[in-house]
């Protein structure tokens, strides 16, 4: 407590996992939830798009010229 404050965002009495760095939790926690979430959430747009670019980059059809900058 701080003066007479819980220091608890979550009102918490005592913290869940009892650890000086909890980064070793929220960090893969975090990573596989990102994982998760790109999985299952897919943008059908961005599939058919791939599809067209993988055949652009094996065959070169409606490939352009370089740009000059």
């Amino acid at each position: 407590k701080f003066e007479g404050q819980t220091t608890s965002m979550m009102g918490l009495e005592k913290p869940w996992f009892m650890l000086k760095n909890p980064g070793l939790l929220s960090i893969p926690i975090g990573f596989l939830v990102t994982i998760l979430v790109s999985l299952f959430t897919r943008d059908r747009r961005s599939d058919e798009m791939w599809d067209e670019l993988y055949v652009r980059q094996n065959t070169g059809i409606n490939a352009e010229g370089a740009q000059a900058h």
